[in-house]
């Protein structure tokens, strides 16, 4: 068993809120509206906006297997 503060992964990665995370009792209608609606302000869209680009930049550059497959092979090649 993990315990972890955030099951979404952008909020995992982020260490921190972005995205709400309605979970079971959370899960209402009110809850969603507000969510949408608070999404939908312009300045909070912009904040959550540069939030998941911050994100995506700590998560680097697409071709992480393939660099990590690399890496493995040259410090093999290395180790012989």
């Amino acid at each position: 068993m993990v315990r972890v503060k955030y099951i979404g992964l952008p909020n995992l990665i982020a260490g921190k809120e972005i995205l709400p995370e309605l979970i079971q009792e959370k899960l209402t209608p009110r809850n969603i509206a507000e969510g949408v609606l608070n999404f939908l302000s312009a300045d909070k869209h912009e904040t959550i906006k540069q939030e998941l680009k911050n994100v995506v930049d700590r998560l680097g550059a697409p071709g992480a297997t393939k660099r990590v497959a690399e890496l493995i092979l040259k410090v093999a090649g290395e180790n012989k």
